[in-house]
């Protein structure tokens, strides 16, 4: 097999089924099938879409490690104890640049500036939610574009035809916004909060 072909394969075991990843990347589950096979090929542009949806380098399908690995990184320096009230955090001992673990950002990433107080404790009124340029499942926290204008930071349960936006605020005067599918633009992944506010 070739390494796109072994690469996509690895994919499709995560997914559910072929189905549910031809869904994802908008192809026939067929498509998917020869592709593995490799009976036909996807374009450069096809590539990259597959890529951009399931949150992935187009150069990590290809099997290119090294473009791979080359998405902006930010390096693992350290491990802090979240129960310690003192506060202690222990440099990552005998790390050099060569071997130092790094958490790897997707390509296409933006910020949205959170507002409100209703996605506490994960995200403070002026911090930045990190998206990924990929669309969002049900148990993600997501970014939601709706048709209206409205924009909101939820985590989401989806259906066939409704998405619940519930709030992470404990509060009981936090319900969940209820959307029909066709109110939404569209939703994308909440990978990370920028924790300090701009």
């Amino acid at each position: 097999m070739t390494r796109f072909a072994t690469r996509l394969a690895e994919v499709a075991e995560k997914f559910t089924s072929r189905k549910a990843l031809a869904d994802a990347v908008g192809v026939s589950p067929s498509q998917i099938t020869d592709w593995i096979n490799e009976r036909n090929r996807p374009t450069e542009k096809s590539i990259e879409r597959i890529a951009r949806k399931i949150g992935v380098h187009p150069g990590w399908l290809l099997g290119h490690e090294a473009r791979a690995v080359s998405r902006a990184g930010i390096p693992i320096r350290a491990c802090g104890s979240a129960a310690d009230t003192l506060g202690i955090c222990h440099v990552a001992e005998g790390w050099t640049p060569y071997d130092t673990k790094h958490i790897i950002l997707p390509k296409h990433i933006h910020a949205v500036r959170v507002h409100g107080d209703s996605m506490i404790p994960v995200a403070l009124d002026g911090q930045y939610a990190l998206v990924a340029d990929a669309e969002a499942e049900s148990g993600d926290l997501a970014v939601i574009e709706c048709r209206d204008g409205r924009i909101m930071i939820k985590r989401v349960s989806i259906t066939d035809h409704v998405v619940s936006a519930a709030s992470l605020n404990p509060d009981p005067h936090y319900k969940p916004i209820i959307l029909k599918r066709s109110e939404i633009r569209r939703m994308r992944k909440i990978v990370g909060v920028w924790m300090q506010k701009i």
